[in-house]
């Protein structure tokens, strides 16, 4: 339980959120940028949403999501459709079963905890690490 972080129990507040939001809950995650060029992030990911990570070959999705974009706009590809042979997997981590359940055990906990520090942080009490445009 010690390993469990705060940064990782907030990745599940904030697919609640989503979730939320959406009305569905993912069956997967894709998961590119930088930190995907490891095995580390991807195996955490899966463990604390409780589903499979697909992590691709090309890890820069917004650079690759521009070139497609160009290339359907210069007649290249018919549709985003077209252009989705582009996208190319390099593995899938699936999540480990106990990871999962120790975060669900816990997630209620920081829920809790994390939603007392918002209370702090709104009463003035300390100064937030971040706030929104215009609050």
């Amino acid at each position: 339980r010690t390993e469990l972080t705060h940064h990782q129990l907030m990745q599940r507040g904030h697919r609640g959120i989503l979730e939320e939001i959406a009305g569905a809950a993912p069956e997967e995650l894709v998961f590119t940028g930088g930190a995907s060029h490891g095995a580390m992030w991807a195996q955490i990911l899966a463990d604390v949403h409780g589903v499979p990570v697909h992590v691709p070959v090309v890890k820069e999705s917004t650079a690759l999501g521009a070139a497609v974009c160009a290339g359907l706009g210069a007649g290249i590809y018919a549709s985003l459709d077209d252009a989705d042979r582009l996208v190319r997997f390099e593995r899938t981590v699936e999540p480990d079963p106990a990871a999962v359940a120790a975060y669900d055990e816990l997630y209620p906990q920081w829920l809790a905890a994390y939603e007392r520090l918002l209370e702090v942080a709104v009463d003035g009490v300390v100064r937030p690490l971040w706030r929104a445009a215009g609050t």
